[in-house]
């Protein structure tokens, strides 16, 4: 049968056009990652659970250090929300 490959490709072309349904991005349920992701960085020091949690700031193919930000100052992390640091026991700074 040489016309099957065609009447396959209608078959589906019909199916797509017909689908009520037709595409997930159209109803908004398709999910684009952000551009500065949150991230979380656990650790434990001494007997300490300790926890940071940041906007991991986006480089989009850019060079940052040496370029955007210049060697020796600070790229601020926290895009989006402020940096938390948290301790599952009382900590004292500084004395």
């Amino acid at each position: 049968m040489k016309y099957a490959p065609y009447v396959c490709s209608i078959l589906a072309l019909v199916a797509l056009v017909a689908n009520p349904n037709p595409v997930a991005a159209q109803d908004g349920s398709l999910k684009f990652p952000v551009a500065s992701p949150p991230a979380s960085v656990p650790d434990q020091i001494g007997l300490t659970n300790v926890e940071i949690q940041y906007g991991r700031p986006g480089v989009k193919g850019r060079t940052i250090f040496g370029d955007l930000i210049p060697y020796g100052e600070l790229w601020r992390t926290g895009a989006n929300a402020a940096t938390r640091i948290t301790f599952d026991t009382a900590v004292t700074f500084g004395g």
